[in-house]
Order: C-alpha cells, then structure tokens, then sequence
C-alpha cells in the first residue's frame, strides 16, 4: 500500500505465511470442489446456498456460484417459499460482496437480477440510496453509475432529480466522466431541442438510448463523443470452466434459459439497459438540448476548463455539447452516379451504407443485377456501389436510370440520368461543399455563440499555450465557423499540436490531411458551382500538399486522371474506389505497399518513382492490371 514503510520479513515468518496460504488455497478448492459435485447432482438447497455465500464474499468475481445461486433461488421460488425473504438475504449478500469489491461485475449483475425478480415489491428509492452511498465513497465508479441508470429507469427518480444530482458531483470533483456523460443523456429529455435551426442534426442522430459511459476514453480519435460503456469482464479474476458445466438437471432445468450464462455474457443485461421508461421519454428527445440550455450549460462547462485545463472529461462533453452547432450531417446522400454502356453503373455517397440501402431501376424496371463495392476495408458498408451495366441495351436506345438511396423501403434521396442514344456514358456529379463547409448555414445566434466560445477558448490558450485539449478543441470550433476563413490557423494550431504532443503525431497529420483534401473538395465545388450538377472534373491534382492519407476518395468517382505526387504518403487505400481511373501518379511519397487497386480496369498509366517498393511482393497489387506504361525508378523493386 501507498505510504507503508516496507518492513523485511525473516525466513521464518514467510514460510509461516506460505503455509497459511496453503491451508487458504486448499479449503478454496474443497469448497469449489463440493459446490460443483452439488450443482451436478441437482442439489438446490440451503447448504448451497451457506456454501456459495461464504466463497462469494472472499471472492465476489466467480459468475460460476452468483448463477448456482440463481438456479437454487428459482428452485426455491418453485417450491413456494418465501420470495421476500429470499430477496431480501441475497441483497444483503450483494451488498457486502460490493464492499468488498466495489467494482465486481458479477455482484452488481446478481443485485440487479434480484431487483427484476421482486418486480413491484421492489423498493427502488433503497435501491438509489445505496448507489448514492456507493458513489460517496468512489464516484467514479461506473459499474455504480450503471446501476444506478437501471433503478431510474425502473422509477428510482426524474431525470430533472438525476440532472441536479450530476450537478452535484460535478462540482465536487469536475474530473468526473460518467456525471458528464449522464448529463449528455439527461439534458435532451428536460430542454428537447424541437427547433427547425436543428433539422440537419435530426437527420444525422436518430434515437440513443440510456447506455453505460466509458470512464477511460482516447484521446487521438476523430470524432468523440460521449458514449456507452463497454463493460468486459475482468480477466485478471475467475472466469467459469466451460468445459466443466453440466447439463442442467431437475426441475430447474425448463427455467434455466431465462438465467445469465456462465460465461462473459453474464454481464450483458448491465450493458444495454432498455426500458419502457426509455423507450417513453429518451427516444422521443432529440439527441441534443435546445440553444438556450447550450449556452447555459457552457457557463458550467467554463469554469470546469477553467479550473482544470488538462481534464478530459470536460473537453469530451464541451465537443458533445457543441457537436450540432456545426450543422454537418452525417446522413448518407449521392454524390455521383456514373454509368458507361458495356461497363457499370456506379454511385458514390456521402457516408457508407450497406447494398440492400440503394436501389438501381432501368426503364422503371428494378435492375437484375446486384450491387458490388470495391472497397476493401468491408464489404458490409461502402461509399461507393457498382453494377455491370446490362448487356442487352444497344447503343442506339435511350437507357434511363434511377438510384435511390432506401431506408425501410421508403427512399429518402433519389437521382435520375439518362444515357442518349448514340451516347456511351453519362454522369451526375454534385458539389460536395455543403458536407464540409456550414458556415453559410449557421444562423446568426449560433454563429455568434460559437465565436464567444472561441473568444473564451483563445484567452484560456494565452495562459495555456502547449494545452493539447484547447489547442484541438480551437481547432474543431474553427473548422465550425468557417472553414476557409480560418484555414492558416487551422495548419497552424495542428502543426504545434504535433510538438505539444508527439504520442499522437500521426493522429494530427492525418487530421491535416482530412482537411486539406475537404478543402480542395470545397474549391473544386465552387469552380463548378455555374455548371450545375452535370458539371464536374475528370482530372484532380492532390500533389505536394504533405498528404499522409487519402480521405473522401467516394467524392472522386468521376476522375480519370489523378496525381497525388509529392506527399507523405505510405499507401494507396482508397483508390480501389475510383475504378474510371485512367491515369495515376504516385511519385516521390512514402509508399510501402500499393493497396488492393486490382479492380481498376480502366488504369492504363501509373508511376510510382521514387518510394520505398523495396521488394517484389510489394508489386503484387500490379498483376492483372492492363497497363501500358508502368514507372517504378527509384524503387528497390524496380529492377525486379
């Protein structure tokens, strides 16, 4: 223990304590040992129950005896005997094994099945007294947290009452996650947003419900919000031999389906915690509070950051907080459809959906064909799906096509070109601006709140000049406002991140690159904003812009020609999407390995001078490809 002077133990005394433990471990395995020859012989009695209560308490971490004890319970209830009492020894029980080990999976999982089994004999306000004892003595204790979530749900309190209970803690001790995440649950039920200012959002949330928070989170993600908890179960304690579970035997073998397996899942109820109460009030909120309880809650969330700059909890819930002001929605939409006579009919969107998402009709007539996707990261969800293009159209027949994007077969977003007769392809091609850049968007109030919030943000930035949560959070409120007009200080504030935090240098530099790209997406737009939708370019220069990965690949379906030279590049994952490439140039980057681009039919010129293809396997990507100039100088590989 902390603060403990170490005293040396003599020869004698650690052999005296070798043996007590001897004595200890052996006892252990003669109890084990009973409990399992008992549970095989289907002996559901109240010597079980002495036996499993005495190594519980000692030992609260073993799923195999809290699900014996569920089997004799249910046995007992069978044979009519007193539920109540029963309940009333095992909470007990749950309560001391809790003490004992405050963050015992299995324990809070027994005292939650119990309180399912009394039902409405159930007292939830003891139930919400005990969590708040518990969270007295560690409020940061998430499996209490988690708890506590299922006996509101159940009618412990309103979410009003468990808001101001958040508040509490928080000021206590701001350094508090699951108070922060809770209240990004809470404060959509009490100040719904029900605005039209925030139909974009609507679009990109959809319903969440009560989950368990993380306690730990990463910093280095992209984009974070609060989220449930994954609870996994403690390796470091016993886990139940599956190998040495028995059948079930006697009367409780019909009731064993309804208990918690043996296993990890033993905790799966303590995961997702779904009720009718939920189901009542959080999935008909909107997934954020109205503007009013945005900005008031940023004074609180002010004086946290101002307190203590280098928490994170605070600067998880300030991005959740501010998440909608950005406007950008994540709603899948098409960005392009292609389709060339003889070849394939192809869409690029917004954001992956999976194929039965997108429908494809010729001729008001559903295409007998099936989607493909080329992206070789999944092939569950893609931003961009193919069909070959039916061989029994001639080229002198108008041929119209329909893609729509479905959601429980209701389209949501539809798109009609036609191929004229005598024509070989057509293309739609929509700007991608308004994914990246809302700044046009923002209503007067909500931009004028987010520049007062970068006020605040720049003042606390004086005084903390190598914060990387200030730095990062002035980044994301920046890139919310606009965009282009605070590109320099974007590149900036991402380059002294880099310095500031070189565990995540890859992390920025990928940001950078995400950025870069959205950037020249957004010019590229504006250029051919007077052309419409069937404006759009085959040719795309990415080249010296310190690139160290491609993103959006989806947005450049129609380009032929590509050149992303110059870079910082160590692969080419993405470009397997863009299958009418006809030309690429890859020259003077970083690649070790090219990326699966066999399926780029069309690619007759590639160079890749100058990277590090040291080695043949390297080039293996190139088989099948009918190339007609291939540059691989500068390669050890080359002359292979």
């Amino acid at each position: 223990m902390h603060g403990r002077v170490k005293v040396r133990s003599t020869a004698e005394q650690e052999e005296a304590r070798k043996k007590e433990r001897g004595k200890k471990l052996l006892t252990y395995k003669g109890a084990m040992s009973r409990v399992q020859s008992k549970r095989d012989d289907g002996q559901f009695d109240e010597e079980a129950l002495e036996i499993t209560a005495k190594l519980l308490v000692r030992n609260p971490d073993i799923a195999t005896l809290w699900n014996y004890r569920k089997e004799i319970l249910q046995f007992m209830r069978e044979n009519k005997e007193d539920g109540d009492l029963v309940c009333s020894r095992e909470k007990s029980l749950t309560e001391t094994c809790i003490k004992e080990n405050p963050k015992s999976y299995c324990a809070w999982n027994h005292r939650q099945w119990i309180m399912e089994w009394l039902g409405d004999r159930a007292d939830w306000s003891e139930e919400l007294g005990l969590c708040n004892r518990f969270l007295d003595l560690d409020e940061r204790n998430f499996h209490c947290w988690d708890y506590r979530r299922f006996v509101v749900s159940r009618g412990g309190a309103t979410p009003r009452e468990e808001l101001e209970f958040t508040t509490a803690k928080i000021e206590n001790n701001i350094s508090n996650y699951s108070s922060w995440h809770y209240r990004s649950k809470l404060l959509p039920l009490i100040h719904p947003n029900e605005s039209m200012e925030v139909k974009a959002l609507v679009q990109a949330g959809g319903g969440e419900t009560l989950q368990p928070d993380r306690e730990t989170v990463q910093p280095e993600r992209d984009t974070v919000q609060p989220e449930r908890e994954t609870v996994q179960p403690n390796r470091e304690t016993e886990q139940p031999d599956r190998e040495t579970e028995q059948p079930d035997r006697g009367t409780v073998q019909s009731n064993r389906e309804s208990m918690q397996p043996d296993s990890e899942t033993m905790h799966s109820d303590m995961e997702t915690v779904q009720s009718d109460w939920e189901i009542k009030h959080l999935n008909k909120a909107t997934t954020r509070p109205n503007w009013e309880t945005i900005s008031g809650e940023l004074d609180l969330v002010r004086n946290a950051y101002y307190t203590d700059p280098n928490d994170q909890s605070v600067w998880f819930y300030h991005r959740w907080l501010l998440g909608p002001l950005s406007f950008l929605s994540n709603r899948p939409s098409l960005r392009s459809v292609c389709a060339r006579r003889g070849h394939h009919i192809a869409a690029s969107l917004s954001a992956p959906i999976g194929p039965e998402s997108i429908t494809l009709t010729l001729d008001e007539s559903l295409a007998p064909g099936a989607w493909r996707s080329l992206d070789v990261s999944s092939d569950k969800l893609s931003s961009v799906w193919f069909q070959d293009f039916p061989d029994n159209y001639s080229d002198d027949v108008e041929v119209n096509i329909r893609v729509s994007i479905d959601s429980n077969e209701s389209p949501i977003e539809t798109k009609s070109i036609s191929i004229a007769a005598g024509n070989l392809s057509e293309v739609f091609w929509r700007s991608p601006e308004e994914d990246f850049d809302a700044s046009n968007d923002v209503v007067e109030r909500t931009a004028n709140l987010l520049e007062e919030e970068l006020e605040h943000l720049k003042e606390l930035g004086e005084m903390e000049p190598d914060n990387k949560w200030i730095l990062l959070t002035i980044v994301y409120v920046m890139r919310a406002i606009d965009p282009v007009k605070y590109i320099k200080d974007i590149e900036d504030r991402l380059l002294k991140l880099t310095e500031v935090d070189n565990l995540r240098v890859n992390y920025y530099r990928d940001m950078q690159s995400k950025y870069l790209i959205e950037n020249q997406l957004m010019q590229c737009g504006r250029q051919t904003e007077s052309g419409g939708d069937q404006s759009y370019r085959t040719d795309c220069s990415l080249s010296g812009l310190g690139l160290t990965r491609l993103y959006h690949c989806q947005y450049f379906l129609p380009v032929t020609h590509l050149d992303v030279s110059w870079n910082n590049l160590s692969n080419l994952n993405g470009v397997s999407m863009l299958f009418h490439l006809e030309r690429l140039n890859a020259d003077d980057n970083c690649l070790v390995e090219i990326g699966d681009i066999r399926g780029l039919k069309e690619l007759r010129f590639l160079s890749l001078q100058h990277n590090q293809l040291d080695y043949s396997e390297q080039l293996e990507p190139l088989k099948g490809l009918q190339l007609k100039e291939c540059l691989l100088s500068g390669n050890g590989a080359a002359t292979i």
